[in-house]
């Protein structure tokens, strides 16, 4: 195995006769692996275990990696720039979206609320992470929750602007893309994809955006039960 030095000055680790380029995010939490062949991005958790990625054109490379992530350990910010860890919300049941208020399917704020009222008590929240990369969102996230708690009367916990695919994408929904279920490394396709994550941290299930919110009640109420 191959030794590799950071380089503390750039922050940085390089592969020699690879395009791959591991940087540390500013928390110092998380190495970003990034593979210039096929504009991969992954994130992973630092750890003194060694883990091996088959990469294409690039052969196996070694590196010092994440055995185990869990959902808790990742940081987001609200609309209004309060940062806070996921971890807040362990032991619940999650969904999270990635919203637009520009969208033919912004309507299913109603059925996202109407869902959060019912269930809250029972452990349940719907989490909102306004994106743009749509190009049917505002230009803020505390002007996008506000024109959702103006227009559908949200009051489920709505996020800053988020990068949901490509080279500055949250590692949020890296995590949640990576863990779905027949559905590994697959970008978000539009607005309002919605994971679903059980009182445990493990995504459980991925809806596409034409899904609506009260077609999968039912699965919301079996993870509630579990």
């Amino acid at each position: 195995m191959e030794k590799h030095e950071w380089r503390k000055e750039e922050k940085a680790l390089y592969f020699p006769n690879a395009k791959l380029e591991l940087q540390m995010i500013p928390s110092m939490k998380y190495i970003k692996i990034k593979v210039w062949e096929v504009q991969q991005i992954i994130c992973f958790k630092r750890s003194e275990a060694y883990r091996s990625k088959k990469l294409e054109n690039c052969g196996t490379i070694y590196f010092k990696g994440v055995i185990s992530v869990t959902i808790y350990e990742i940081e987001v910010t609200t609309d209004t720039g309060g940062k806070y860890p996921l971890s807040d919300y362990e032991g619940k049941v999650m969904l999270i979206v990635n919203t637009a208020t520009k969208c033919g399917f912004t309507p299913q704020f109603e059925e996202l609320e109407a869902l959060f009222q019912k269930h809250k008590d029972e452990g349940f929240v719907v989490l909102g992470f306004p994106s743009n990369q749509f190009k049917q969102e505002l230009d803020s996230g505390h002007a996008a929750a506000e024109k959702c708690r103006l227009d559908y009367g949200v009051t489920f916990p709505m996020h800053e602007l988020t990068n949901v695919n490509g080279a500055h994408e949250h590692e949020l929904f890296t995590y949640l893309k990576d863990h779905s279920k027949g559905f590994l490394g697959n970008s978000i396709k539009w607005n309002f994809t919605k994971f679903l994550v059980d009182r445990q941290g493990h995504v459980v299930e991925r809806y596409a955006s034409k899904d609506k919110p009260s077609s999968f009640e039912d699965d919301i109420i079996q993870y509630l039960k579990k």
